[in-house]
């Protein structure tokens, strides 16, 4: 069984900073994770930085 979720940790202001994390989990015991923190501004669409 293959598992493959975000999960958004803070909605966005119009100057806002979105936290989410993605969690995966391979069906063999292996879970695998990585926040990504996306900047909203209003004159460029969502940027996102993965860290």
């Amino acid at each position: 069984m293959r598992l493959d979720c975000l999960i958004v940790l803070v909605e966005p202001l119009r100057f806002g900073v979105v936290l989410a994390m993605r969690v995966a989990y391979d069906g063999f015991g292996r879970f695998f994770w990585k926040i990504y923190v996306l900047v909203n501004v209003p004159f460029f669409s969502v940027l996102g930085v993965f860290v």
